[in-house]
């Protein structure tokens, strides 16, 4: 009996000697490239002096080592591989320097699955200097991961082919399974047809959110279909890819426009670039961008309706635009000073600054449509241009409400509280992060669309709703001329009671309502520069001036209301 169980002791033990097997890639020399499936091809030596792989099993930790790919006839550089038939490892890596190119060289397709070892080392990894490219070729090519499985790219993951190619974990997968970090970059250019592609897969091949680009991390769409899927049901939709803050989005040629996927449509983004001419058509709502930059040649154009919302900077060299009959909105709503700029054209539908934003001008803004300012907007000496109407926001009351909410969707439902009020303003509660706005309503304000995501799950919880009043800055000689100010959109004009920074020597320091009296009223006014008055002003709560003289016109006041204050230096 005891022999017999020391017999299954040493017989578990060779199991689990087997389960952490390494083989190294020795297929490179003489002659590449060589199928992957050939067991000779493996090692369990780097100089091939080791023994070969036994059988394609999911045990084995299988090694792309960039110092040696011959075996016994060192080889270096590149390797292309033949992903000739289908395999299975526990792991697969890329160390080293390990520039490795798959290719299917013959029709059908070919699934290397990668099964795991159980433990919490990561199955996946594609270390910095070191890359992986899914080459065109006859056939297809899958990486299938477990849903247990977790993976790290350091280095250069590339999908390039006009065929089936990708990296999928199942519907039953956890977020942040893939990690691509900071130095990382993935290239995709997929063209498959008939049928779509996507390189991280779709709603029925993989898990939510379950790629993650840290910061300093890049994805380049090169062509093809898009790298997030094809689905836009669901609350959040389904987006394979978390992008956090710091990660790039690159865009180097037109995405599709039919049977290649959702590239926009309530997806979340940190940095999006793009370059060489290329142009992003929104096919939907875009729930966050940190940072837009388009380069001289290349063109972003909003969709037809909903909201683009920007917490970053706008930096456009090249054009920003709708179509003619677009409703689209470009959202700013950071709550780190955001800046405009560029030597492109910006021609949008509609503009909004929420409460909380601080928005500087450094270039002139053409809007059709409507602009709504809830926070800061700092002209400069630009304009805002257009056949749109202008408003100035008021402050708005706080008001309490009920929401029910679901961590990462930037999405309320069950709203209460918010009938009547405004879009743009400040949304607080347990489990929002601060500095939530409201992007937009749903007919009967029972959803609500937010410009950060939640942070935790909850149903029916407290919320506030509220604002500031609307702060505008000049630098402007024309002031608030509605023909040659700093708005000079030909629709109506609006301002409520707002707050007023001038900072040059004008005769026009305050918006004036289309139609409307020469009577306005403020919050607060600073004057950085001497002035003479264009209206009745009636100040609710400061009036400074830091530097000449106020002219008042006979016909004009300044009037201090009751509990406003007086500040500054006077001549």
């Amino acid at each position: 009996m005891n022999k017999f169980l020391l017999f299954c002791f040493f017989s578990f033990c060779a199991v689990i000697t087997h389960a952490q097997s390494t083989y190294y890639w020795v297929g490179g020399a003489p002659l590449a490239p060589q199928n992957i499936s050939t067991l000779s091809n493996w090692n369990s030596s780097p100089d091939g002096t080791g023994s070969s792989r036994s059988s394609s099993t999911g045990a084995d930790i299988l090694v792309f080592d960039g110092t040696n790919y011959g075996g016994a006839t060192p080889t270096t550089g590149t390797d292309s591989v033949y992903l000739n038939s289908s395999i299975s490892c526990a792991q697969l890596k890329f160390i080293n320097g390990a520039k490795i190119i798959f290719k299917r060289n013959t029709s059908g397709t070919s699934t290397l699955t990668i099964a795991g070892d159980g433990t919490m080392a990561e199955d996946f990894v594609i270390e910095a200097g070191s890359s992986l490219k899914l080459s065109d070729g006859p056939g297809s090519q899958i990486i299938a991961m477990a849903a247990t499985n977790t993976g790290r790219v350091s280095g250069d993951f590339t999908m390039s082919t006009s065929l089936q190619a990708g990296i999928r974990n199942t519907t039953a997968g956890n977020p942040g399974s893939l990690v691509f970090t900071s130095g990382a970059n993935f290239y995709t250019n997929i063209t498959a047809s008939p049928s779509a592609a996507y390189p991280f897969g779709n709603a029925t091949q993989s898990s939510e959110r379950w790629v993650v680009f840290e910061a300093g991390a890049s994805l380049y769409y090169d062509g093809g279909s898009s790298p997030f899927g094809s689905t836009s049901a669901g609350q959040p939709p389904f987006q394979p890819i978390e992008f956090r803050a710091g990660s790039n989005f690159y865009v180097r040629t037109s995405n599709l426009a039919t049977a290649a996927g959702v590239f926009t449509n309530r997806k979340a983004f940190a940095n999006v670039i793009l370059l060489n001419g290329a142009t992003l058509t929104a096919d939907g709502s875009i729930n966050r961008i940190d940072t837009l930059t388009i380069s001289a040649g290349s063109t972003f154009t909003t969709h037809t309706s909903g909201q683009t919302v920007i917490l970053g900077d706008l930096v456009v060299h090249g054009t920003l635009g709708a179509a003619p009959t677009s409703t689209n909105e470009i959202v700013l709503a950071g709550n780190i000073p955001q800046t405009i700029s560029g030597t492109g054209t910006i021609a949008v539908s509609s503009l909004m600054v929420t409460d909380g934003a601080a928005v500087t001008l450094n270039k002139n803004i053409a809007v059709n449509r409507t602009v709504n300012v809830n926070g800061k907007l700092d002209f400069g000496t630009y304009q805002i241009t257009g056949d749109g109407t202008f408003t100035a926001k008021n402050a708005v009351a706080a008001a309490n409400g009920n929401a029910t909410r679901s961590a990462g969707a930037y999405l309320l439902t069950g709203v209460s509280g918010a009938a009547g009020l405004s879009r743009g303003i400040t949304v607080s509660g347990t489990g929002l992060q601060p500095g939530t706005r409201v992007v937009s309503y749903t007919t009967n304000a029972d959803s609500i669309y937010i410009s950060l995501p939640a942070i935790t799950n909850g149903t029916g919880t407290a919320v506030t709703f509220g604002a500031e009043e609307a702060t505008l800055e000049t630098s402007n000689p024309a002031g608030f001329d509605p023909l040659t100010g700093s708005v000079t959109v030909t629709g109506e004009q609006t301002y409520g009671r707002i707050n007023y920074v001038i900072n040059t020597t004008t005769t026009k320091p305050f918006g004036l309502n289309t139609g409307g009296t020469t009577t306005v009223e403020a919050a607060s006014v600073l004057f950085n520069a001497p002035v003479t008055t264009n209206a009745i002003a009636l100040i609710y709560e400061n009036l400074q001036a830091t530097s000449g003289k106020i002219n008042i016109r006979p016909t004009d006041s300044l009037s201090l209301m009751t509990g406003a204050t007086l500040s500054g230096t006077y001549n």
